[in-house]
């Protein structure tokens, strides 16, 4: 399968920051636009996510803990069901030239999600 796949837009707005023992909150809202080239590579629908971040900066690392719901578009032949994503991310600043970053996700659900880079 070859093509270019489907058009993704997040936007990410903090509505708490971070304290001494509190971590930083932020919403986020992202649509899945149907641009795929191929009917294989995309759905022809639209998707429609909204996400919350609990982040935390610790001496040496930092953590994130996030928590997106899909709503999946339904296509005319086919019934998706909507995605809960659960992620847990942290990065380790090794030196000021090199971080190491890892992240876990697990979702609920199937049929489509939205892939999110780096938060």
């Amino acid at each position: 399968m070859r093509g270019m796949g489907d058009l993704e837009t997040f936007l990410e707005g903090e509505f708490l920051a971070e304290r001494r023992y509190r971590p930083a909150l932020t919403v986020e809202a992202g649509i899945k636009w149907p641009t795929a080239d191929a009917p294989d590579i995309g759905s022809g629908e639209f998707d429609y996510s909204l996400g919350l971040i609990a982040s935390k900066e610790f001496v040496g690392w930092d953590m994130d803990i996030g928590a997106t719901y899909t709503w999946a578009g339904q296509p005319a032949d086919e019934v998706l069901d909507n995605v809960l994503e659960l992620s847990v991310a942290a990065e380790w600043h090794v030196s000021k030239v090199l971080d190491v970053i890892g992240e876990g996700v697990y979702s609920i659900g199937g049929g489509t999600a939205i892939r999110r880079g780096g938060g």
